[in-house]
């Protein structure tokens, strides 16, 4: 489903680790994210979305723990 965003995002933790990483795609979360448990709880936005709704989505990356 989103083996290239998972692929890129692994390669890019093993530089920066605790990077932390918001995914697009205009299909069904659980499609994307969650394709077995490759990806728990990760930050996900589905598309469209307004710049208000990926300002709250990066506030609420960043305040995660």
């Amino acid at each position: 489903m989103c083996f290239i965003g998972l692929a890129v995002r692994e390669e890019v933790l093993l530089h920066r680790p605790g990077l932390r990483v918001i995914f697009m795609s205009g299909y069904a979360d659980t499609a994307v994210v969650h394709d077995g448990d490759s990806m728990p709880r990760a930050a996900f936005l589905l598309k469209p979305f307004s710049s208000e709704m990926l300002l709250h989505k990066i506030r609420e990356v960043l305040d995660a723990p």
